[in-house]
């Protein structure tokens, strides 16, 4: 088993020997995971997933296009009183489109220290709610929150690192922080009260709003890169 260990651990040092950066004409995919950070963003532009493609027009200068994708839903149940039930799902579904410029730096060979700017474009739902309280006497209290829609856009500037473990194949790092601005529509809560048969149900509305903020756009994303030659 050592034996196999020492190989692997070999052939990877050899394949990321001769990494090397991308160059004119190159282009690759990068697939980002939000793990170092979420600081926070405006309007429910959550940018939890990343699809990020690049081409490079020089040596150190690409062009960047990326798809940003986020969806939750957690439920929890509390029973701890145990005469009532209380449910309670969450929900929400974020989106984004960037596109913007790339400026690599740095002359080692295997790691590509990077700064960018990014236009963007988002929207979503976060925060839908839905609580069902069941009592004790069998009467059935329900909530349901729905947040408006909302839409954004900004501007971030991005600095980033790739490291070529092997040729054509990079891991990193990028963090952007920025300005966004922000619209929501209106949202509603639905109140539902069920006992002996009758119902009785009071719907409320949440104002729409806008916002404008520095910083607001942030996130901290690690990154596998895969390039290709044409």
């Amino acid at each position: 088993m050592r034996k196999i260990t020492l190989v692997v651990v070999f052939a990877l040092a050899s394949l990321s020997a001769f990494a090397q950066k991308p160059a004119q004409g190159d282009m690759g995919f990068t697939f980002g995971l939000n793990g170092l950070a979420n600081i926070g963003v405006n309007a429910g532009v959550i940018p939890t997933g990343t699809l990020l493609f690049r081409y490079y027009f020089s040596d150190n200068m690409a062009g960047r296009l990326g798809v940003n994708f986020g969806m939750g839903s957690t439920t929890v149940e509390d029973n701890s009183d145990t005469a009532d039930l209380v449910k309670t799902v969450t929900k929400s579904n974020t989106w984004a489109l960037n596109i913007g410029l790339q400026k690599s730096m740095g002359d080692n060979e295997k790691l590509e220290p990077y700064a960018a700017v990014d236009l963007w474009v988002g929207g979503g739902k976060s925060g839908d709610i839905d609580e069902t309280h069941t009592l004790s006497g069998g009467a059935i209290s329900e909530t349901h929150t729905e947040p408006g829609g909302s839409f954004s856009f900004g501007l971030t500037p991005i600095i980033g690192v790739n490291w070529f473990v092997m040729k054509q194949m990079a891991i990193g790092a990028e963090f952007g922080w920025g300005l966004n601005i922000g619209s929501t529509g209106e949202g509603t809560v639905t109140s539902t009260f069920t006992s002996g048969g009758t119902t009785n149900t009071v719907v409320t509305k949440s104002a729409s709003s806008s916002s404008f903020n520095l910083g607001g756009h942030a996130s901290g994303l690690i990154t596998a890169s895969f390039f290709f030659t044409k």
